[in-house]
């Protein structure tokens, strides 16, 4: 998929949120800015659904590949969905 690079970096700046957060909890901070954080970490996690969701629709709809690979992309694009409901 073409999007894949962007959802790894994403992934890459929430790995390094979530390791802020655990040291917020260790150093003692309030929890009402620990869960402010941990919301802010929620949302980037709902951005790297987009991103792929985006990305299985795209290569839906622009018929790149064969039709055995269409058919796949199609079925995990419903697949996907179907969790985010």
């Amino acid at each position: 998929m073409a999007r894949q690079a962007e959802a790894v970096k994403r992934l890459q700046r929430i790995e390094g949120h979530v390791y802020s957060l655990r040291k917020m909890l260790e150093e003692g901070r309030n929890y009402p800015e620990v869960v402010q954080q941990i919301l802010a970490v929620r949302s980037s996690l709902d951005g790297v659904v987009n991103v792929l969701v985006e990305d299985l629709a795209e290569s839906c709809v622009n018929g790149a590949g064969s039709n055995e690979e269409l058919k796949k992309n199609a079925t995990q694009l419903k697949e996907v969905v179907g969790m985010i409901k």
